[in-house]
């Protein structure tokens, strides 16, 4: 349902760090030609080399620094 919805939808991620079993990402989503991109981080916990979890988070200088993603 939500790739009918926004059917060009993408992410770019510009910047990738792993610590441990944790992968941080910041990047950008992009919905339509109408609406501009959104700046977003996700984060990933890896458990026996598959994704265990997946988060989108917004993208504030508190969950830069929680994710290790701050310049």
């Amino acid at each position: 349902m939500f790739f009918a919805a926004f059917p060009n939808y993408k992410n770019t991620f510009s910047r990738v760090e792993s610590s441990g079993n944790t992968v941080s990402i910041s990047g950008f989503a992009f919905w339509s030609e109408e609406k501009p991109h959104d700046t977003v981080l996700w984060s990933a916990r890896i458990e026996n080399d598959l994704v265990a979890e997946w988060r989108i988070h917004e993208d504030t200088p508190a969950n830069r620094r929680l994710l290790h993603l701050a310049e």
